[in-house]
């Protein structure tokens, strides 16, 4: 694990309570997204074994989204990377806010290179409507059909265990493909070798709008990160 900020008080550990994140986990990962360019950001490389062909392997992580405002275009906190500009756009969780009260969440897969954003492995899959100061647990599936070729398969519950989005509610914002569709017939994303065994969590530079000058409300909370190769990660379990 390592940890990279420029300003130190934008990556804090803190007390999880009455933030409605699962019963048993003590702390969360407070990160605060004000509307500047300083980057800090918590991050492991090689972190874990890919499985073979045919395999899958799976990721789970909580969030809480409490960022003032609206507009500032997508921001893109959780990436399969371990630092700034390693395994650009494979795998992210990118944020945006529409509106005061909802958020749109994605899981984009680029190809694994800034140069294919846009191109035909450039694929941004958008759900909307998710509620601010609202916690969910994010689960993904990754099934390796070659060395750098998978399929996606997300979920999303809410703070009760309620399934509330899966493949079906997600749209590429690049070409407008369902993910359901696209990942049930030929459809496959790329990655770089490596890329999904590491993970960042992030400030990228929240300048534009993005960040909030709001100080009671200028943070994203995450906890609960899980990684799987046998099955879905499932909720957090105390101790685990």
């Amino acid at each position: 694990m390592s940890t990279t900020d420029s300003d130190a008080a934008l990556l804090q550990v803190m007390a999880a309570t009455g933030l409605d994140f699962p019963a048993g986990m003590t702390n969360v990962l407070a990160i605060k997204y004000i509307n500047t360019d300083n980057f800090a950001l918590v991050g492991v490389q090689n972190g874990w074994t890919l499985p073979a062909i045919g395999g899958s392997i799976y990721f789970r992580g909580y969030f809480r989204h409490d960022i003032d405002g609206s507009g500032g275009g997508t921001m893109h906190p959780v990436e399969s990377a371990f630092q700034a500009g390693e395994c650009p756009y494979t795998s992210e969780w990118e944020i945006a806010k529409p509106n005061t009260t909802t958020i749109d969440f994605y899981v984009s897969t680029k190809g694994g290179s800034s140069a294919a954003d846009g191109g035909p492995n450039s694929h941004s899959w958008r759900t909307t409507g998710l509620a601010r100061q609202t916690t969910y647990r994010v689960e993904e599936q990754y099934i390796r059909q070659g060395t750098n070729s998978w399929k996606l398969h997300v979920r999303i519950y809410d703070s009760t265990g309620t399934l509330t989005k899966q493949d079906s509610d997600f749209v590429c914002a690049d070409h407008g493909e369902n993910l359901a569709t696209f990942m049930n017939g030929s459809g496959a994303i790329n990655s770089g070798t490596d890329c999904l065994r590491h993970k960042l969590i992030c400030n990228p530079g929240a300048s534009g709008g993005r960040g909030s000058s709001t100080a009671a409300h200028q943070h994203i909370y995450y906890g609960g990160f899980a990684v799987s190769v046998t099955d879905w990660c499932g909720p957090y379990t105390p101790g685990e």
